[in-house]
């Protein structure tokens, strides 16, 4: 029985790791471009706020990973 739940939380986890590199992979993705417009020094207040809500979720997954692996 022990065996079955260790087995049943590794895949679990394993799903979440993936679930979690598809959205890092998205939020790359939606970086783009408030990203350009940064570099390109025609940024406003929308892109400022949304490269910063993207950075924030994206620490947020990458310590979950951190925690499944």
């Amino acid at each position: 029985l022990l065996l079955d739940t260790e087995k049943i939380q590794a895949k679990q986890n394993a799903a979440r790791a993936e679930e979690i590199k598809i959205r890092l992979e998205e939020i790359d993705g939606e970086s783009v471009r408030p990203l350009r417009a940064a570099v390109t020094g025609t940024a406003d207040d929308y892109d400022v706020k949304k490269l910063k809500e993207l950075e924030a979720e994206a620490e947020e997954l990458r310590e979950e990973l951190r925690g499944l692996i």
